[in-house]
């Protein structure tokens, strides 16, 4: 019998030991007050960013039908923007046409007022945009 207390006495020191090992363990994270968590004022800043790259694609797929490609031949699109002072966002879009797959690309920039304007346009940005740095060239 008291063997048997003894065991159980170890077994459950053990089970407590290895129980606060743990937590131990865990606790640093899950706390509230970490490094590396986003601070508001950035969080708010990413977010309106995401929202001007949004607007960006609408207005890009606008400008798109302008030039006669219809939303419904749109086969993909890209849109973001990269991080700055003032952020620049881009939208690319690549359809199906007679002579196969074509690319357009913006880049655009957003104002505070939520005005477009467009600073760079064309095919080749669109490619680019779309399929990295290889172009047509690299690819034949």
């Amino acid at each position: 019998m008291t063997t048997h207390r003894i065991h159980s006495f170890w077994s459950r020191g053990l089970l407590y030991l290895f129980l606060v090992a743990l937590v131990a363990c865990i606790l640093p994270f899950t706390t509230a007050d970490r490094e590396d968590t986003v601070p508001a004022a950035e969080a708010d800043a990413l977010q309106q960013a995401a929202n001007s790259a949004w607007q960006t694609r609408q207005y890009a797929l606008n400008a798109l039908k302008v030039r006669g490609v219809e939303e419904s031949a749109v086969t993909a699109a890209s849109y973001g923007f990269t991080a700055s002072e003032y952020p620049i966002c881009f939208a690319a879009f690549s359809y199906g046409g007679e002579e196969g797959v074509q690319y357009y690309g913006y880049r655009i920039r957003v104002n505070e007022q939520g005005d477009c304007t467009i600073l760079e346009e064309g095919e080749t940005l669109g490619e680019t945009l779309m399929r990295g740095t290889e172009t047509r060239e690299d690819a034949a």
